[in-house]
């Protein structure tokens, strides 16, 4: 399922937002300093190592790419996608 997404530089690290496709870059980000945008895949898979089905847990991995046309900023596919999957990960 294709999301778009802004990386936003906070006081002391990045985070990442992740939006609908229906919106626009630039509406999102408004006057946030924003140093990288794109798209992110989310990609929704049950572990296998999960033995009973009923107790399988639906669990996310997210891959991150392109560009924001409406910003003129690129992604970085490698330090987007690690930051989306610490925010989808489980706690």
């Amino acid at each position: 399922m294709e999301k778009k997404y802004i990386v936003v530089r906070a006081v002391f690290s990045e985070q990442i937002i992740i939006f609908s496709a229906v919106l626009d870059h630039k509406t999102v980000a408004g006057n946030m300093n924003v140093i990288s945008a794109g798209f992110v895949d989310v990609m929704y898979y049950r572990d296998r190592d999960d033995l009973i089905p009923e107790d399988f847990i639906l669990k996310a991995k997210a891959h991150c790419y392109g560009e924001s046309k409406t910003l003129g900023i690129k992604s970085r596919p490698k330090e987007d996608t690690i930051l989306a999957n610490i925010l989808l990960r489980e706690d």
